[in-house]
């Protein structure tokens, strides 16, 4: 076989070097001129199976980082929260990813706030990185032995909670090669983030991805309502007040249209058919984001997780609902 001409080679590796130099400075220049972009991990490290029944939990005392934010597990195995002196009442708190925090500080969270704002009220923020309302279900049955306090559960429900992998975190499908490196990428590298969240609507695409399943013949949307029903039912058996929060998408805010309500209508009707108290969120932040500056509630380019400043407006929102409104 003949073999290249040496100039050929030479020309294939200053090609190869500046390649990986231009890629070196566009990832460092992103990193040091787009502060706001994240990655799309969580240090695994922190998690363990089998916290609630079969659903996975964090590992008490845990310390790592979701989406580039640090997070702290006390020592009951949830986000950190204020400290308190003793207490005689308590919430429990569910709900995934956007409940969690991911992508601020520990005291950046809604849930923090609402804690801060009700120091008289023990919060148990039970939520976790990939929930769905099966994981629920697991929790609320291992809670209700657990504390006899617990005078109200709170679901923060986001819309992609209709689809659930519940044992996500030991049968995580295969990857191909080309998922891996997508996979890779998101984790790894700030400058792809920064470009797709450019090139694409990731909002738009993450909304309507969910949207579809919001249909009366959906088994996934029927398993969702099915879920919540038990839910309510576990809690009133234990009399406990349960209520569903509604997180809207940041493409709802921003196109504010009816169509693109049609997944909490649905839900909406189908709980209150069921006499379930549910509390929908969009219009408080719509009005809170002007609309049309919807993006800033939520981290950069991203369809459902709330920045610093979505945070504090569902926790002024929360307020407002269950008391102890801002003065």
């Amino acid at each position: 076989m003949k073999k290249p001409p040496k100039s050929t080679i030479v020309k294939l590796c200053v090609a190869a070097c500046s390649a990986t130099v231009t890629l070196f400075l566009l990832e460092a220049g992103t990193r040091l001129l787009r502060p706001e972009v994240n990655l799309q991990h969580s240090t695994r490290a922190m998690f363990m199976e089998d916290v609630f029944g079969d659903t996975y939990g964090y590992r008490p005392n845990a310390v790592g980082k979701s989406f580039d934010a640090a997070v702290h597990i006390d020592g009951n195995g949830f986000r950190a929260m204020p400290a308190l002196n003793d207490v005689s009442d308590s919430w429990l708190i569910l709900g995934d990813s956007v409940a969690f925090g991911v992508g601020v500080r520990d005291d950046e969270t809604f849930v923090w706030g609402m804690q801060t704002r009700s120091p008289d009220t023990k919060m148990w923020n039970t939520s976790a990185v990939g929930y769905a309302s099966p994981h629920y279900l697991d929790i609320i049955a291992s809670f209700v032995n657990k504390d006899s306090n617990i005078s109200r559960a709170v679901l923060f429900l986001c819309l992609n909670d209709a689809v659930s992998d519940k044992y996500g975190l030991g049968t995580r499908r295969r990857r191909n090669a080309a998922r891996q490196l997508l996979v890779y990428l998101r984790e790894h590298s700030y400058f792809y983030m920064w470009a797709k969240g450019l090139l694409f609507d990731r909002s738009m695409q993450g909304f309507h991805d969910i949207a579809r399943y919001y249909r009366e013949e959906d088994r996934y949307f029927k398993d969702l309502v099915a879920n919540i029903a038990t839910m309510a039912e576990l809690t009133s058996a234990h009399g406990i007040d349960f209520t569903v929060v509604v997180l809207p998408f940041e493409y709802q805010l921003r196109k504010g249209s009816e169509d693109s309500l049609q997944p909490q209508r649905l839900l909406r009707a189908h709980l209150e058919k069921r006499q379930i108290r549910c509390i929908d969120l969009y219009e408080g932040l719509r009005s809170a984001s002007s609309g049309d500056r919807s993006e800033f509630l939520y981290l950069f380019a991203d369809p459902a997780h709330f920045s610093k400043a979505g945070h504090q407006q569902v926790s002024k929102l929360m307020a407002g609902y269950f008391g102890k409104p801002d003065e």
